[in-house]
């Protein structure tokens, strides 16, 4: 078996017997690779990268100098991506002590960031959370703040980092390398509509989606889209614009400095009771 690296998930392939007629489990089986990131089969098939997702989980709580959290796996995917062509190409990435964790979803940070901040009480680990700048993200950072252990240097939003309102992580790359990620997924618009004055790319692209006649931009979709620009990166069939290099290095530099604040006498601890 050949070993799954956490940091490169989206490079992993699931291989199974998959039955000749669908309707017939026992019919002649054959070996089937799956076509993209998304993992395919039964049980078996998924423990390998269930326990791959189980160690990454393990080192981040326990092993981590500097842990990340974010809101979901397209932000993951986003932000190791820019970072490692980063520091493929001249430095400016994340710093190499960074471990970046998905939670599942904004409904998920709480309760993971309560569990990983009684960690981050006990050191010398430090925890921050990068947020959207929506108004969910809005929302979830006052929360943060009172049960983060360094409260408000612990949280994180992107529309601070990156000087962009109601920034979200799907902002940091250019509209038209979505729509490069749409063809990939086999979405080609007939027409692209105008971006109205403030709107953010995600909104951009859902006005798309329903000028189009595709229905809602599910998270399933957007994280579809997301991998598939990742991907090309990867595979170096795609380089990313510079404009999105300048806004991850900007993005990156903010990081790595709020969390060099985290682990001097610099920063501010949580209120008492907190």
């Amino acid at each position: 078996a050949l070993p799954i690296y956490p940091d490169h998930v989206d490079n992993v392939r699931t291989v199974y017997l998959l039955p000749k007629d669908p309707d017939n489990p026992k019919s002649r089986a054959y070996t089937h690779v799956s076509q993209g990131a998304d993992p395919e089969g039964d049980r078996d098939t998924l423990l390998p990268m269930q326990a791959a997702g189980a160690y990454r989980l393990a080192q981040t709580v326990f092993l981590g100098k500097r842990t990340l959290i974010v809101e979901g796996i397209s932000d993951y995917w986003l932000l190791r991506g820019l970072s490692q062509h980063l520091k493929d190409n001249g430095g400016g990435g994340l710093h190499d002590d960074t471990l970046v964790l998905w939670a599942g979803g904004t409904s998920h940070i709480l309760p993971l960031a309560s569990v990983m901040a009684a960690r981050e009480q006990m050191g010398p680990n430090r925890m921050a959370v990068l947020l959207d700048s929506d108004r969910p993200g809005l929302d979830k950072a006052r929360k943060l703040v009172e049960i983060m252990a360094h409260g408000q240097d612990s949280v994180m939003l992107l529309g601070e980092a990156t000087s962009i309102p109601k920034a979200q992580a799907e902002d940091l790359a250019e509209f038209d390398e979505w729509l490069a990620g749409l063809k990939d997924i086999g979405r080609i618009p007939t027409t692209v509509p105008a971006r109205h004055t403030g709107e953010s790319n995600v909104e951009l692209l859902q006005r798309t989606f329903t000028e189009n006649a595709w229905g809602e931009m599910t998270h399933d979709v957007k994280a579809r889209v997301v991998l598939a620009l990742v991907d090309s990166w990867w595979k170096c069939t795609t380089t990313p614009a510079q404009t999105t290099l300048e806004r991850a290095r900007v993005l990156f530099d903010y990081i790595n400095k709020r969390f060099q604040k985290l682990g001097s006498v610099e920063a501010t601890p949580a209120k008492a009771g907190q």
